[in-house]
């Protein structure tokens, strides 16, 4: 048994046709960078096949590819596929190098498993091409159904056809499931050159929508990374990086942007989705400003979508009150603090009815009041994590407002829910001294 270890130990172990090196020794020199990121595993005995190469993830070994020189069957094979195909952090799959080739012999040993079990392990690659090219047709067919004949040259019509909604949520499913098949047979001959185009040239023109309406759904989320990475690479050739998010209104460059554009319906268009994308950004901690903002907008782009000019013109003046903040309305109030409280107030306090100007100093006055409470409440230790703090401050604002009598009967409660759900959206500002 001791003469057996010892052979073991002094021959060069072979796993996959690859001689195993001494790491301590001068042949480490000769590895490759990428390839000293490995740690090399061993095979113990006749019927153990372990991994041999391992990526560091998470502060933990990951097997990454296994290789097979020697012929397993049944079980044996299926638990060596099964470990490197485990899944960890970014890596989403392992690697098998078949130099015997075993492969054939998985779908006899997955005949030992229930259908329903092992239903979709196989994949045939002559079912997955045709597959491939419908799914790249079907993406493409989103615009050339609807008169589009050159991608490639008309970019700008294909991100206009985009503004609908429908038609953006049928080209993203589509385009997601023509990546998704791109990513199983990319690395195959097989595959025709125009398929990689057209997922490039799919690629860049949803970049540019999702640059224009600020639509998180067109960050493709989820493709796969090698995918992405090919996208990426035509993306940033074409003079847009991938990396930086769509300019800010508030933004220095914003102006730029716009100046980068040739018509003014293009300026227009570009005004008109970053102003969404600002409000959508502070809807929740200023919910009456933003629903206020919002009706304007859509009033804007009502009464000028014919007149691209006097559009553009609208919209200039809109993204400046814009970026004034709500301060206007009322100057001697903390817009950060106060305001969006006295907002959501005279809101729910005027539906149905106009509001006088004493009625109103009253509700201002008596939010104002609701406000300091609120925060000395919200910087109390565990304050959130707390439900009887939280029902406390509750009953306590149901209590001011019923002794304010500023809300129509009956809305009390449900007015100080949505103030104490409010406060929790601006705990941050509530904090501040």
């Amino acid at each position: 048994m001791i003469d057996r270890r010892r052979q073991l130990r002094n021959r060069h172990a072979l796993v996959g046709g690859v001689r195993r090196m001494d790491r301590s020794g001068p042949e480490q020199k000769r590895l490759s960078p990428a390839r000293q990121e490995w740690d090399v595993g061993r095979v113990w005995e006749h019927r153990r096949v372990e991994p041999r190469h391992r990526r560091q993830l998470h502060g933990r070994h990951v097997e990454q590819v296994l290789y097979l020189d020697r012929k397993i069957f049944a079980h044996d094979l299926l638990q060596a596929v099964a470990r490197v195909n485990r899944t960890c952090g970014r890596k989403k799959c392992g690697y098998v190098v078949d130099y015997v080739g075993v492969a054939r012999h998985l779908k006899q040993a997955l005949k030992d498993y229930d259908g329903e079990d092992v239903a979709g392990a196989l994949i045939d690659i002559g079912v997955e091409l045709p597959k491939l090219i419908d799914r790249r047709k079907r993406a493409v067919a989103v615009f050339t159904d609807r008169g589009i004949t050159d991608l490639q040259g008309q970019v700008d019509m294909c991100v206009q056809l985009l503004e609908n909604l429908t038609i953006r949520a049928d080209f993203i499913n589509k385009l997601r499931m023509f990546y998704e098949t791109l990513n199983i047979v990319e690395h195959r001959p097989e595959v025709p050159g125009d398929v990689f185009r057209d997922a490039k040239l799919l690629g860049f023109i949803n970049k540019v929508a999702a640059n224009l309406y600020r639509d998180p759904a067109l960050n493709l989320l989820g493709v796969a990374e090698k995918v992405k990475a090919l996208i990426n690479a035509h993306v940033s050739a074409r003079g847009v990086d991938p990396k930086i998010p769509p300019t800010k209104i508030t933004d220095a460059e914003f102006e730029k942007v716009l100046q980068a554009q040739t018509s003014s319906r293009a300026r227009a268009a570009q005004m008109q989705h970053a102003a969404r994308y600002h409000i959508i950004g502070f809807s929740s901690q200023n919910p009456a400003y933003a629903r206020k903002m919002s009706e304007k907008l859509e009033e804007i782009l009502q009464r000028f979508k014919d007149d691209w000019d006097a559009l553009e013109r609208e919209l200039r003046q809109f993204i400046d009150d814009l970026k004034q903040g709500d301060r206007n309305e009322f100057p001697d109030l903390d817009s950060n603090v106060q305001v969006p409280f006295v907002r959501l107030v005279l809101e729910e306090c005027s539906k149905g009815r106009e509001m006088t100007d004493t009625e109103r100093r009253a509700a201002i006055s008596a939010t104002l009041e609701m406000v300091d409470r609120i925060r000395q409440e919200v910087r109390k230790v565990g304050f959130w994590k707390n439900q009887a703090m939280r029902d406390l401050l509750t009953r306590t604002l149901v209590r001011d407002l019923d002794n304010a009598n500023i809300c129509r009967p009956g809305g009390e409660r449900d007015l100080a829910q949505r103030l104490v759900a409010l406060a929790k959206e601006n705990h941050e500002n509530l904090k501040r001294l």
